[in-house]
């Protein structure tokens, strides 16, 4: 099963119990909206998801160590997430966290256009 809510002019935060509330979801698509704030940490509810993208938004703060519990994730794209705007500078301002390297079904991992800093885990 998947969700495509790809560009519907969402604007606002992902709430903590949408992720928990899917725990069969295969696909889920919410990029290139306008969705604020942090990863909930429910994400790690997502425990069939496969493909995760979320890129394209104004998600910012810590991508979390959560992400990591997402085993059967193949597909996970959080890219141009960073703004440098009126408001100030938004988005995925942050290392990318060892738990990534959890994700041993991995593919495909997007997250140009952040503005990460450190160095990427060697488990990737």
């Amino acid at each position: 099963s998947f969700l495509n809510l790809e560009g519907v002019g969402m604007t606002s935060t992902i709430p903590e119990e949408l992720f928990s509330s899917w725990p069969h979801l295969k696909s889920l698509y919410l990029n290139d909206n306008d969705i604020t704030g942090a990863l909930p940490k429910s994400i790690k509810h997502l425990s069939s998801i496969e493909v995760l993208w979320l890129g394209g938004n104004n998600l910012g703060g810590s991508i979390i160590p959560e992400i990591g519990q997402l085993s059967t994730l193949k597909d996970l794209s959080l890219e141009s997430n960073y703004r440098d705007d009126a408001a100030g500078k938004r988005g995925f301002i942050t290392t990318v966290p060892p738990e990534i390297g959890q994700l041993t079904n991995l593919e495909m991992l997007s997250l140009a256009n952040n503005a990460l800093s450190g160095q990427v885990p060697m488990q990737l």
